[in-house]
């Protein structure tokens, strides 16, 4: 017990009123990202930040990229609202985008690195063979939102996907002929976004 005493007055206590240092975090990737408008010339974006503005310790920013197979990447950034408005032209070429958008905090001009995405159009549905031949296979799917044109590819046994049928726009159902028997086919269809 003399060495318990000991300890007791050897150490003092921690007043109360000391609190841990606060380290600053980022904050959270948004929720509920949406693409709520396509035109030929803007495809505007809307967001709930209201758990990123919980941690920002100034004043809450966002950072909007976008990537495109068939289009310039590009991003902005210090993005002070919920919503955002892109500048597009789908009226010269189908394209195909995907956005992202990363919470950041204006007080530590830095964004956190996940980000939430969204594909525009979204992937097609359902997709399946409707009716087959001896050479022939023909597919059908359902369009997600905002798409207006579709393409089919194909492979064979070792080559890489290619196009196996021509753009079509409205439709969701393609037939494709010529296919060969004894040989392994693999399809998969693309949806993109013309205002052409």
């Amino acid at each position: 017990t003399a060495g318990l005493g000991l300890i007791s007055q050897g150490f003092p206590k921690t007043p109360a009123t000391t609190a841990p240092p606060r380290t600053k975090a980022l904050p959270p990737a948004v929720e509920h990202l949406l693409i709520t408008s396509v035109t030929a010339s803007e495809v505007t974006l809307t967001w709930n930040g209201t758990a990123a503005a919980a941690v920002c310790t100034g004043a809450c920013i966002f950072k909007v990229t976008w990537e495109s197979p068939e289009a310039a990447s590009g991003q902005v950034v210090g993005v002070t609202g919920l919503t955002y408005v892109h500048a597009v032209n789908f009226s010269k070429a189908s394209v195909q985008y995907t956005y992202r958008i990363f919470s950041g905090d204006a007080s530590l001009s830095q964004y956190e690195e996940y980000g939430t995405s969204i594909s525009l159009p979204g992937p097609c549905n359902d997709f399946k063979v409707v009716a087959a031949t001896e050479n022939s296979l023909t597919f059908s799917w359902t369009a997600p939102s905002f798409a207006t044109t579709f393409q089919l590819y194909m492979s064979g046994s070792l080559q890489e996907f290619r196009t196996a049928s021509q753009e079509t726009s409205f439709s969701q159902n393609v037939k494709v002929e010529g296919l060969a028997t004894g040989f392994v086919y693999r399809f998969r269809v693309r949806a993109k976004v013309s205002f052409r």
